[in-house]
């Protein structure tokens, strides 16, 4: 007799259900995000004029240079669920993604649920900074997807190969870091090479290591398969090589481990070498090599953070797995499984359903208009000053903190382009530069202004430029709160109106 419907929901499925609903609570949170703004205002350019830009359409100060929109696909998506939905549609998308990425993960994990459960969940805290409305997004998904199709490769099933190539064509289209999947491919190889060579037991064969590095190839190869062609080869490297970005935007800065969100890396790293130091499993190159690479990489920065948790949290449960089996066996003993009836089950049922309520409502309560506006304000954006230019117009072109920069494309774009946003690779160092001086109203601050057009400033309401500007005879304060200021220059060049 076949087995009972009602049976399908044993403990294994509970754990496993339980876990990725953890992971959907976790991962609901406000979608408040200084570049996501700029993301948003991307794809709403591109839904609007039914084209992707080649050169910037959002400031003034690089209007027509060249642009290379990488995460233009993935800004296409949050728009039209923000369109759709609003805060809720880009939260949704966020909390989805999360959840993908990890149920990803969970069938290349070894040991059973219990300790599935606890390593996947240890490696969502640490995937929660990239857990944002940027393409990112779609990188750490990726990621979990490509050591998916590794890891039925390894089992021996080559069909899983052919899906990488149309993976990178999607990948190229929605971030930049295809790169970083690439970083991946190319480890995995060098490992399962070393490993061969080490007669490591299960290693694959010289042909399907081949194989491997023929699919990476052609998946390279489909890279130019988007909007901007063979630019996206290099790409990747140039937006790398931004030197004064690197040094004061902080996403890209090493983690700082006296930060509480930063301690849970920190805690896996660790817990992975003692782990596979006390483990009786044989090291493999093809699985630690990537872990250690990624590690190294979240150490310079901590962008990199959640790939380092999707790659290192298959490999911390295949070797805590027979460890753990040991232990559990000599202390416990062995102990046969409890059959599952209707009223277990029955049970499990209610238990599950009651979980993904409670992880709605607390996506409901997060998602809601109110409480995003009231996030939107308590994280330092500009909301009435902004408010007030969109409605009195102040004449001239507009100068803007970095940080502000995306907000302002959203809110007021076409009417008021910026000086400058969160696009440090359209930007450059040079240009960066100069206004990390004029942040810091250094000597030839007012030329450097003139030199751009800037008939209207809008500064942190505390900082060196804010007092400049009071204590220039050529600029009036026309707006301040807590937040922010606005000047307007009240010299003749200056005297136009609104802009265009």
């Amino acid at each position: 007799m076949g087995r009972k419907w009602w049976a399908w929901l044993d403990t294994r499925r509970l754990v496993w259900l339980v876990t990725l609903t953890a992971v959907f609570a976790m991962s609901a949170r406000v979608p408040v995000d200084h570049d996501g703004w700029w993301h948003l205002a991307s794809g709403r350019y591109i839904v609007e004029h039914g084209l992707i830009p080649h050169t910037d359409p959002f400031s003034h100060t690089k209007a027509g240079a060249p642009w290379i929109d990488n995460g233009w696909l993935a800004q296409v998506g949050f728009y039209l669920f923000y369109r759709w939905l609003g805060y809720a549609g880009l939260g949704l998308l966020v909390a989805a993604g999360a959840t993908v990425a990890l149920a990803l993960v969970w069938p290349q994990m070894s040991g059973g649920p219990f300790v599935r459960a606890f390593v996947l969940v240890w490696a969502a805290a640490v995937s929660g900074p990239v857990w944002t409305v940027r393409p990112h997004l779609a990188t750490y998904v990726l990621t979990a997807g490509l050591g998916g199709l590794l890891y039925l490769w390894r089992r021996g099933e080559r069909r899983a190969l052919w899906f990488i190539p149309p993976l990178f064509v999607l990948w190229a289209n929605m971030h930049a870091g295809y790169v970083l999947g690439m970083v991946l491919l190319a480890l995995t190889l060098v490992g399962e090479a070393l490993d061969h060579l080490c007669h490591v037991d299960g290693t694959r064969s010289w042909r399907e290591i081949g194989w491997l590095a023929g699919v990476g190839a052609l998946a390279l190869l489909l890279v130019p398969l988007n909007p901007y062609g063979f630019e996206m080869w290099g790409y990747p490297f140039y937006n790398a090589g931004q030197q004064v970005a690197r040094q004061f935007i902080t996403e890209w800065a090493s983690p700082d481990f006296h930060r509480l969100t930063n301690q849970p890396f920190i805690a896996l790293l660790l817990l992975t070498l003692v782990v596979v130091g006390v483990s009786d499993r044989q090291g493999r190159w093809a699985e630690l090599l990537p872990v250690a690479v990624f590690a190294y990489m979240t150490m310079q920065s901590k962008r990199a953070m959640g790939l380092y948790a999707v790659i290192t949290a298959p490999v911390l449960s295949r070797h805590a797995a027979p460890w753990l089996s040991q232990l559990k066996t000599r202390w416990l003993g062995r102990h046969s499984s409890r059959a599952m009836t209707p009223g277990r089950a029955a049970l499990n049922g209610v238990l599950v359903l009651l979980l993904i309520g409670a992880a709605l409502l607390k996506a409901g309560a997060v998602w809601r208009t109110l409480v995003v506006e009231a996030a939107v304000r308590q994280t330092g954006f500009p909301v009435d000053g902004v408010d007030w230019i969109a409605d009195r117009r102040p004449p001239g072109t507009l100068y803007n903190p970095y940080g502000w920069g995306g907000y302002l494309i959203w809110r007021l774009s076409p009417a008021y382009p910026v000086f400058v946003d969160g696009r440090a690779d359209l930007y450059g160092d040079d240009f960066l530069l100069d206004y990390l001086y004029l942040e810091a109203a250094a000597p030839g601050w007012e030329a450097m202004l003139e030199a751009h057009g800037v008939c209207t400033a809008l500064v942190t309401a505390e900082g060196p430029l804010s007092r400049a500007l009071a204590a220039s005879p050529d600029w009036e304060r026309a707006y301040e709160d807590k937040v922010v200021m606005v000047y307007v220059c009240s010299t003749r060049r200056c005297s136009g109106g609104s802009p265009t």
